[in-house]
């Protein structure tokens, strides 16, 4: 939690430049937002964000965020493996009869851009971003997280949804995830814990 709390401090201080990089429209909703439950058998688009960051033989090495239409966030202690070729993205295909079934998008990696002060052997600073050779098509199953920018970007939700991370995050192959329900915590309720 107190990756997630730094990471969140990083971008709320950053370049206001950088704002004109992301995507806000349409960002962050899922289909759990429209009366899908949490947990069902077919969750495919829930969190239209996911990303599986991938080396060239398609073993999967870590889950990321689609933030934009040409990064994906990730963890640096990612940027480790020497191999990292594709990012692949999840969506529906469905046939005229509505059956439905796993498609992936696979888009070559042009770059990563690790934190400048990743620290290993604390994992302190362990963010990165992963640059798209080319733009992520979105649609109602592949658009952005939202990430906050500024206070007109606040939310006042206070239930957040996560996904799996590490070797959980091959589930991805699956037409299923497992999608858990977390609570908001404050950054003092953060450094406490």
């Amino acid at each position: 939690m107190l990756r997630v709390t730094i990471l969140l401090i990083a971008l709320h201080g950053a370049h206001q430049a950088t704002a004109h990089l992301l995507d806000l429209e349409g960002c962050g909703m899922n289909r759990m937002q429209n009366n899908e439950t949490l947990g069902n058998n077919d969750n495919l688009g829930q969190l239209p964000w996911i990303a599986s960051i991938k080396s060239s033989s398609g073993q999967h090495i870590c889950g990321g965020s689609l933030i934009s239409k040409r990064y994906v966030l990730t963890a640096a202690h990612c940027l480790g493996h020497n191999d990292l070729a594709f990012v692949q993205l999840r969506k529906k295909d469905c046939d005229e009869s509505g059956v439905c079934t796993l498609a992936k998008e696979d888009i070559p990696i042009e770059r990563t851009i690790g934190h400048d002060s990743y620290n290993k052997p604390v994992q302190s600073h362990d963010i990165a971003l992963v640059r798209l050779t080319r733009d992520a098509s979105f649609n109602s199953d592949v658009r952005p997280i939202c990430l906050p920018m500024g206070p007109e970007y606040q939310t006042t939700a206070s239930k957040y949804f996560v996904a799996p991370r590490g070797q959980d995050y091959a589930s991805l192959n699956t037409d299923t995830i497992e999608i858990t329900e977390v609570d908001l915590v404050t950054a003092d309720q953060c450094q406490n814990r």
